[in-house]
């Protein structure tokens, strides 16, 4: 079974990748302010039909938690 640590660093590392990751005053979050399309290839600063707006967490807690999971399932 993977530990927390090691589940945490592998999910960080897909996040760093997405464009809806921003480094926040108190560390990485998913940024509410965008929007991304379901299949996580497109991102848009404005609402569209089908996008959905990122979450907000922050990543440090929600990546490290095994029932988690990616608002357009990355993890």
């Amino acid at each position: 079974m993977q530990d927390r640590d090691e589940l945490k660093a592998q999910r960080l590392t897909i996040c760093k990748e997405c464009p809806l990751y921003k480094e926040g005053a108190n560390g990485p979050v998913c940024n509410s302010s965008k929007y991304i399309s379901k299949d996580g290839k497109d991102w848009s600063w404005l609402r569209k039909d089908g996008y959905i707006r990122g979450c907000g967490c922050a990543l440090k807690h929600k990546t490290g938690n095994p029932n988690s999971h990616c608002i357009v399932n990355k993890w």
